[in-house]
This record gives structure tokens, C-alpha cells and sequence, in this order.
């Protein structure tokens, strides 16, 4: 026979939108009960989730009796957890509200928060209520964890790299960090060594995720592209041809990230579209992050 639903309404605030690594999260803890109830106890919870999938190889049964390897894709979840107890035993009487503050220091090895194809990381606040042949009463609250951008850039490689090609291309970028949401502008500059056309110019923005653990690194790379408007598509030689760009960083992109585990890295690539003739690029890494704009008086 399943239990009881319980007549309890629990709530959660933390007092801000965002936190480093390091600083401390005050939690508001809300408990309203629709009737008297019986409770043992209660605690809140601080839950860091690191997920990614690496490839393995699995033995299996061969129809023929035999046996044979297999290659497989799995998933892990690291899960890191910090408690408080909020509740001792006692009965709330109908229509009692308790409210309980809990402070969770941020570990200063926190990853930041942000979801992948192959890596996520995600943190999330949550109390639990145990009320005895009842189900528990619960509540979670998602809890943005965010990267200072040192904590990465000295890892972002700061040298464009180039396709040798039949034009020399210089690659610039106004800044190499963009938050989130932000938009990245550049610009590239074509000097042909030779003259030829081109069909358009075409940025892309790459996030390249990395696992390294069985059979060695699993790697995802997504691509989001954006046409630049040119002004010629037939280009000489003994000119330069300057073509600003930019693109738009997702708002929920996942930013940079290492560990000896995992990790998460942006490039942006100018491409020159070369009809009948192999394309021509460029590609900067790039540092993206989700640490917030300081407020004012920061």
C-alpha cells in the first residue's frame, strides 16, 4: 500500500542569483503544514552533480556460444553533497509555518554550473522533510554556480590558428572572453596571394567537450553557425580585405571548464566559402564564462 501524501508545503530562496566558488549561500527554508503532522526531522542539502559519458568496452555472450567485446557508451554522475539538519522530532501544528536559514559554504573547487552534450554540471538546494508513514516532504531549487574567469584563462590558447591556403589570414578578436549570452566580435583580414572568388564568409562558434577515462578520450563537438555579409566575393591579390564578424554566445552555454577528468572549451572559426576549391579557415580559442557583472560598488 503506497503511503500517504503528506500535507506539507516546503519552499526555497536562496539569497542571490549566482555564486563563486567559495562564498557562502544563505538558504531560506519555508515549512507550512495543512494539518497537525508528526515530522522526525528534517535536513537541507547543498548537491553538486558532475555528469559525462566516456566509452568502455563490455563483454558479452556471442550467440554462436562464444564470447565477444563490445563497445559502449555510459554515463556517470559524480555527485558531491554538503547537509545541515534544519528539524529535529516534533509535531507542527495545522497551519504552523517554520522558517529555518542554512548557510552552505560553495566548495572552491566547484565547476560551474552548465549542460553539455557528453558534460554537465549542475547544483541544486534541497530539504527534505521525514515525516513517518508519509511520504517525505520535499523541495529543490536549482543554485547557479558560476566560474571566475581567471579560474580558466590562463588555459585558453591565445594564438590563432590558420589553414595554409592560397591566402594569408589574420584573425582578431575584440576580446577573447565573452559571457554567456554575449555576443564575440572579430575581425578577419583576407590577403589573397593569388586572385580567386569566394561564395561567403561564414563564422562558427565551436564548444568541444572532453572525456578521458577507459578507452581514452570521447570528445562532442557542437557547432553553431552564422553567415557575415561581404561586400566582394571576387578578391585580388596584393590587397587586404578586412571582414568584421560576430556571433552570439547561447545564454545557457556551458562555460569553461578542466579537471582531470572533463573538460569544456569554445573556439570561434572564420571560414572563407570557396566554391570547387577546399575552404579556408581560421580558429581562436576562446574563453567563455558565466560570472556574473559585479554590482555596482563591488
Amino acid at each position: 500500500m503506497p503511503p500517504f501524501d503528506t500535507k506539507l508545503d516546503v519552499t526555497l530562496q536562496p539569497d542571490r542569483d549566482a555564486y563563486r566558488p567559495g562564498e557562502s549561500m544563505l538558504l531560506h527554508v519555508r515549512i507550512t503544514a495543512a494539518e497537525a503532522t508528526a515530522v522526525r526531522g528534517g535536513r537541507a542539502e547543498l548537491v553538486g552533480r558532475l555528469r559525462y559519458q566516456y566509452r568502455t568496452e563490455e563483454w558479452d555472450d556471442d550467440p554462436r556460444g562464444g564470447r565477444r567485446r563490445e563497445t559502449r557508451v555510459r554515463t556517470e554522475t559524480d555527485e558531491q553533497v554538503l547537509t545541515d539538519s534544519i528539524l529535529g522530532p516534533e509535531t507542527l501544528a495545522a497551519g504552523e509555518t517554520i522558517e529555518r536559514w542554512v548557510r552552505f559554504m560553495i566548495p572552491r573547487t566547484a565547476l560551474p554550473s552548465g549542460a553539455g552534450e557528453i558534460v554537465g554540471v549542475e547544483w541544486t538546494a534541497r530539504a527534505t522533510i521525514d515525516v513517518p508513514r508519509r511520504r517525505d516532504a520535499s523541495a529543490e531549487r536549482e543554485v547557479r554556480v558560476a566560474a571566475p574567469r581567471e579560474a580558466f584563462a590562463g588555459r585558453v590558447d591565445p594564438n590563432p590558428r590558420v589553414d595554409p591556403g592560397e591566402a594569408g589570414l589574420e584573425l582578431t578578436l575584440e576580446t577573447a572572453e565573452v559571457a554567456a549570452g554575449e555576443e564575440i566580435r572579430g575581425t578577419l583580414v583576407v590577403a589573397p596571394a593569388e586572385d580567386f572568388g569566394i561564395r561567403g564568409v561564414r563564422v562558427e562558434l565551436m564548444r568541444q567537450e572532453t572525456t578521458a577515462r577507459d578507452l581514452g578520450h570521447m570528445v562532442a563537438t557542437t557547432v553553431l553557425t552564422g553567415e557575415v555579409e561581404i561586400a566582394e566575393t571576387e578578391l585580388y591579390r596584393e590587397r587586404r580585405y578586412p571582414i568584421p564578424f560576430g556571433i552570439v554566445v547561447p545564454p545557457d552555454a556551458a562555460p569553461c571548464h578542466e579537471t582531470g577528468l572533463t573538460s569544456v572549451r569554445w573556439f570561434v572559426r572564420v571560414v572563407l566559402d570557396r566554391p570547387r576549391r577546399g575552404d579556408q579557415a581560421a580558429v581562436q580559442e576562446i574563453l567563455v564564462h558565466n560570472e556574473p557583472e559585479p554590482a555596482d560598488g563591488d
